[in-house]
């Protein structure tokens, strides 16, 4: 016999809770399908969107690009150029140790310490827009103000990479879709092979199983028995 307890009355203020077992004050059908179904679209939207970004990284790799660097220097993005130099500087440091590799050659950052403290504030702009049209970032009027030379320089240059960003896209969509294009048809191939060595193998375990009854009888060597046909 199943054993049972009593439950007592919450005291002293303390909050009692709905029972959702009994569909009062619950979630009904539609609020469980609605909620299921949302969850599953965000789910399949991540998928697509992981698939897109392997392939993106494969065709990051095909150009020459090394995955491991290029992560490093996104992830670089967020501190100030010093602290970007001083961890070059130290690890080169910690590899001359090992005797690994010389020490950072004194004109690494030479150039954009120079362009840093010659280039004016225009050229500065120009650069920023372009990188950002480049890289399919959208436009910033807040660094840049629209109303000058400066922020009209920018969005120039911000289109201009846009265009460099177009056509790199739509080479690179084209590019995925013929892969993909190519690795259904090699699929296509592999199973129609699989399934004509799968109907061969069947094939030959009939003929095993229901023998040929002329062939029990030994070659025909084209002589007529006459005495065996009387």
């Amino acid at each position: 016999m199943p054993r049972t307890a009593t439950i007592a009355n919450p005291t002293d203020g303390a909050t009692v809770h709905p029972d959702l077992t009994t569909g009062h004050n619950g979630p009904n059908r539609e609020d469980f399908l609605f909620y299921a179904g949302q969850v599953d679209q965000i789910d399949d939207q991540q998928d697509a969107l992981r698939k897109r970004r392997n392939a993106v990284r494969r065709a990051a790799k095909n150009a020459g690009i090394e995955l491991k660097d290029m992560d490093w220097a996104r992830a670089q993005r967020d501190f100030d150029p010093e602290t970007v130099a001083d961890e070059f500087k130290r690890r080169a440091q910690y590899a001359a140790w090992f005797d690994l590799a010389a020490e950072i050659p004194t004109d690494l950052f030479a150039a954009a310490d120079k362009r840093a403290s010659t280039e004016d504030l225009t050229e500065q702009a120009k650069r920023d827009g372009y990188e950002r049209g480049v890289a399919g970032d959208s436009m910033d009027e807040q660094k840049w103000l629209p109303m000058t030379p400066e922020g009209q320089a920018y969005a120039a240059a911000w289109h201009e990479g846009q265009k460099v960003n177009f056509d790199k896209l739509r080479k690179l969509n084209a590019d995925m879709a013929a892969a993909e294009k190519a690795k259904a048809a090699k699929a296509a191939k592999n199973a129609k092979a699989a399934k004509a060595a799968k109907n061969a193998k069947a094939a030959d375990n009939d003929d095993d199983q229901h023998p040929d009854p002329d062939a029990q009888n030994g070659p025909d060597d084209g002589f007529y028995d006459s005495k065996a046909a009387e």
